[in-house]
């Protein structure tokens, strides 16, 4: 099994630079990355809203190839999906889809539309639905012209208060049979699962075609922290149980960045965290590694 991180945790300490990202990764053992375009739309003057966009995608491609780095997962924009806000949202996604292209990245995860409109959770679901139907069916063909998959994630009632987001297999099972594409299908975010309460064995087996993608990070059960390994309360056993019996393929895909997130301190406490940063980096892939062993799949 592929071990990938996504980058996003490294982001702010480099100003956003995604080669100067990936150069991060030379000597941490990680060789599959996850390229993050969530902030794309909420960070002022984020390199690929700007023109040369194009020129600096080639770059990371560059970089990545010549550090033996490979591409395996994306995480689109963070946006509207509908009502005010949406076009915005859409030309951003579909920036990201193209470069995701030109990465040889196959499987992108989006959050679908977050609090817009009055979606309660559970019994709003095929309004919910209907409303978000025409954002994805703007992206398809730019899905299949750069040969990319999209990716729905589940979420949590602690994280959308309320209003309808997809939060278990089924959900996510019944959203990507409502969009009726091939090129659709789900991630399932174990943190979020945690918050949840619900059983990572039997959800991962349940979403059974339609998983393509995991997000991995661990929680107190009570908010999204995106914290490491066995630093919160996930049942890890039930997760490695369910990646086996659902016969999952992708990548082992890290979502650490709550862990030692970047914060603007003074020099020399600013020195000692970027240090520290990268010295975790090492770590986590090892973890990964050794956990993965434990439950007799291979870790590369």
């Amino acid at each position: 099994m592929k071990i990938a991180t996504t980058i996003a945790e490294v982001l702010p300490y480099v100003e956003q630079d995604p080669v100067r990202a990936v150069e991060c990764y030379e000597d941490s053992g990680f060789r599959y990355l996850d390229y993050s375009f969530y902030h794309m739309l909420n960070l002022p003057n984020h390199p690929l809203m700007g023109e040369n966009w194009k020129e600096i995608i080639l770059a990371v491609k560059q970089t990545a190839e010549e550090a033996g780095i490979q591409w395996v997962q994306a995480h689109l924009p963070a946006c509207k999906l509908i009502g005010e806000g949406k076009e915005a949202g859409l030309k951003a996604c579909l920036r990201a889809i193209e470069a995701c292209g030109m990465l040889g990245i196959q499987n992108a995860v989006i959050h679908s539309s977050f609090g817009e409109g009055d979606f309660q959770y559970p019994q709003d679901k095929e309004a919910y639905f209907a409303a978000n139907k025409p954002f994805f069916e703007a992206l398809i063909p730019s899905m299949e012209r750069f040969d990319v998959n999209v990716l729905l994630e589940n979420s949590c009632e602690v994280n959308t208060g309320g209003k309808y987001f997809p939060m278990t297999a089924q959900d996510l099972n019944e959203f990507v049979a409502y969009l009726g594409h091939p090129k659709f299908g789900a991630c399932w975010d174990i943190g979020h699962a945690n918050i949840q309460g619900l059983d990572q064995h039997d959800e991962l087996v349940a979403l059974g075609k339609n998983l393509k993608a995991v997000h991995i990070h661990d929680n107190n059960g009570k908010r999204d922290q995106h914290r490491t390994l066995f630093d919160g309360s996930l049942d890890w056993d039930s997760f490695l149980r369910g990646i086996v019996d659902s016969a999952f393929e992708g990548p082992f895909t890290y979502e650490i960045d709550g862990h030692l997130p970047y914060r603007k301190d003074p020099a020399p406490i600013a020195v000692l965290r970027w240090e520290k940063k990268l010295q975790s980096l090492k770590t986590h892939y090892e973890m990964a590694k050794t956990l993965l062993k434990a439950y007799g799949i291979e870790g590369e």
